[in-house]
């Protein structure tokens, strides 16, 4: 069983420390063969470094945030500590010992949920290792690549980035058995906030078209924009994004309305009211005519038309046409 220490010198952590626990590999590297050199002495040996190990933690002023994982580490040793002993103590009773087995994965370590905005309390359960003796399960884990120290099974994130964590399983036969898990804290999610307004060119006329600037909006995650355009008397006009919006030709001045509304599942939506009239097109003047003229003459003066009619003078009877 040994004590990863790579992890530990990245991270800063004072070199006594790190000493230390070299010391503690040393001692348990010449247990490998556990059940045939393994004596009484053997473990107080490795006993007193322990004790020494304790004491460089509580000494130290470099271990800064990994602390909680190295005193973690040292309880993992102690186990591994009883165990041998108790393995000792029954050999020595005459039990046959087993042949040992290098651990394997039996199930994967899961973070979760696998990806949450910061804030989000992120669960940790550890894997499930095999082999003989039992394997000693060591904890490690970084954020955004750095190194992390974990308190209990949970995490929760600081800001954006990856945590990553690593379970490691040895019991002094084979190579150490390792599971991965990872999760992505996001960013913070909050509500649409308008940042541009709305915007129609050109602007509404009686039969013509207009384009529709939706403007802008942040938010996490970002919001989608919909838009109604509501006609007095005419169906409404919707649209996602940008769009053409088509006035209908009145012959009275009418209200419009055209609201651009965001959202993105968090909060309340963030909504942009523009509205007006559509004037319709003045009416054309009424014609304007006359008819003069002396003793058999007619005149007629019209503007801007004369409209059909039927007039009667004299004698005869007159028709006027447009």
């Amino acid at each position: 069983m040994t004590i990863p220490t790579d992890d530990m010198a990245a991270a800063g952590v004072d070199p006594t420390v790190i000493a230390a626990f070299d010391a503690v590999n040393a001692a348990f590297s010449a247990l490998r063969n556990t059940l045939k050199p393994a004596t009484m002495e053997d473990l107080a040996r490795i006993s007193a470094e322990v004790h020494r190990l304790r004491v460089a933690v509580a000494g130290s002023t470099g271990s800064g945030p990994v602390a909680p994982e190295t005193l973690a580490r040292i309880a993992d040793l102690e186990t591994a500590l009883a165990a041998a002993l108790a393995r000792i103590e029954a050999l020595e009773g005459g039990e046959t010992p087993q042949p040992g087995v290098a651990p394997s994965l039996v199930t994967a370590g899961v973070i979760s949920p696998v990806t949450g905005p910061f804030g989000t309390v992120f669960d940790l359960t550890a894997p499930v290792f095999s082999g003989t003796p039992t394997p000693t399960v060591t904890r490690s884990a970084t954020f955004d690549g750095q190194p992390v120290a974990l308190v209990g099974d949970s995490f929760v994130g600081t800001g954006p980035g990856e945590l990553v964590v690593t379970w490691t399983a040895s019991n002094g036969y084979g190579a150490p058995a390792v599971s991965t898990a990872s999760a992505t804290i996001t960013a913070a999610l909050t509500s649409p906030v308008v940042t541009d307004d709305p915007a129609i060119s050109p602007a509404p006329a009686t039969g013509g078209t207009s384009t529709l600037d939706i403007g802008a909006a942040t938010g996490s995650p970002a919001p989608e924009a919909t838009w109604v355009a509501q006609i007095d008397g005419w169906p409404d006009q919707t649209g996602t994004g940008g769009g053409l919006i088509v006035w209908p030709e009145v012959s009275a001045d009418t209200a419009w309305t055209v609201t651009v509304t965001w959202a993105n599942g968090v909060g309340d939506p963030a909504a942009v009211t523009l509205e007006g009239t559509i004037i319709a097109d003045a009416p054309e003047p009424p014609a304007e005519w006359t008819l003069t003229g002396g003793a058999g003459e007619i005149i007629i003066t019209a503007m801007p038309a004369v409209p059909a009619l039927i007039g009667t003078g004299g004698e005869g009877e007159i028709t006027i046409e447009e």
